[in-house]
Formats: structure tokens, C-alpha cells, sequence
């Protein structure tokens, strides 16, 4: 009977631990038209977008909007924000995604954050920053106006400043964050615990009082 009991609270860390993994799910995005308002030259001049984190969980990947009529590629970061324009912390970037893109009309490119990923929390403002290598634009991130009501685009006023201003009146950049969100227990593992809790104290009540 003890090996019984045994087995069965098995069992039940078993359901316990069937959680679902975490699952990527768009986050803080605008999906900037194939025909967009306009473009602005990344590579030369810092470029950012502010945005707001929707989901709790891990920002584990990005995308930007960016055509080029030549090869590049640019490692995007993400930056804290204070006032409501980027500040980077002590000079570090909280995350880092490369990216690499191919000559030709813009396209959405892609990629991951190194070390896994960065812990948000819901109603985080921080921003997307495409840092400026002092060189001839390498890609041209695509704007359009009035699209996202959770941040804004900027850029530098003159080349390694650090002094922030609005790209132009209600211009928001292509961007989508994708967040890994934290794992909840799967529903039929939560039924089956619930059986196994049943059971056990089923199968107590019949050793303290037979015949039940």
C-alpha cells in the first residue's frame, strides 16, 4: 500500500511538471507598410523607437523593416529610456540581435537576442535602437505616420551626440518584439492532479476506516 502511495504522489509531480513551454508571441509591434511614408538611413546616425512591452516573459527575438540597395547588416540593441527618449544604461545595452539583410525593396529582417534573451515585465518602456557606426548608411529603416500609440521614432540631432528628437510628427518605425511568455500549467495536467488528489484522499479514508 505504501509503494501505492508512493506511486501515486509520483504521479501527481508528474502532472505538476507537464507545463507548457514557453511560447513566443508578438509583443510591441507597428507593421510599417510595404508602401511606406518614408525611410531613414541607419548606420550613420543613431535611429530609435520607443515602445511599451505588452507581455511578461523573455524578449527573445526582433524584426525590422529595412530595404537597401546594397548587402548589410547592423547589430540592433535594446536601450532603457528615461523621460521618454533611450538612455542606455552606464553605456551597456540590455540586449543585442544581428541582423543581415539582402539588396533590394524593403523586407522584414529578422533575428535573435544573444545570451537567450532579455526578462521584461508588462509596461516596460524601453526602445529599439539602431546604433550609428559613424559610416555611410548601411539599410534604411522604413516610418509611416500615426501607427503606434506605445512609443515614438527618434533620432540623433547631429552625428555621436546622444542628443535625442522626434524622427517627425507622428512617424513610428517598422518593428515587432516577440516575448517568450512564462509557462502555466497545461489544463489536463491540472485535471489529473486534481484526480490524484482525490485519489489519495480516497485511498486514506479507506485505510483509516475499512468498508468506505
Amino acid at each position: 500500500m505504501q509503494k501505492l502511495s508512493s506511486l501515486m504522489c509520483a504521479s501527481l509531480l508528474a502532472c505538476w511538471a507537464s507545463t507548457s513551454p514557453a511560447v513566443p508571441v508578438l509583443d510591441a509591434h507597428y507593421d510599417a507598410p510595404i508602401f511606406f511614408g518614408g525611410s531613414a538611413v541607419i548606420g550613420s546616425f543613431y535611429r530609435a523607437q520607443t515602445f511599451t512591452v505588452e507581455n511578461t516573459g523573455t524578449l527573445t527575438r526582433m524584426e525590422v523593416h529595412v530595404g537597401s540597395p546594397i548587402d548589410g547588416a547592423l547589430d540592433f540593441q535594446i536601450w532603457d529610456t528615461a523621460g521618454g527618449l533611450p538612455v542606455p544604461i552606464a553605456g551597456t545595452a540590455l540586449g543585442t540581435a544581428s541582423l543581415s539583410w539582402s539588396a533590394g525593396r524593403p523586407q522584414w529582417v529578422a533575428g535573435d537576442f544573444v545570451g537567450g534573451g532579455l526578462a521584461v515585465t508588462a509596461g516596460d518602456v524601453l526602445a529599439l535602437v539602431a546604433p550609428g557606426e559613424g559610416v555611410t548608411g548601411v539599410g534604411q529603416w522604413s516610418f509611416d505616420g500615426d501607427g503606434y500609440a506605445g512609443g515614438q521614432a527618434f533620432s540623433e540631432t547631429a552625428q555621436n551626440t546622444g542628443i535625442w528628437e522626434p524622427l517627425s510628427i507622428n512617424r513610428d518605425f517598422g518593428f515587432r518584439l516577440f516575448v517568450d511568455v512564462q509557462s502555466v500549467p497545461e489544463p489536463s495536467a491540472l485535471v489529473l492532479m486534481g484526480l490524484g488528489v482525490a485519489g489519495v484522499r480516497r485511498y486514506r479514508a479507506r485505510r483509516r476506516f475499512p468498508g468506505t
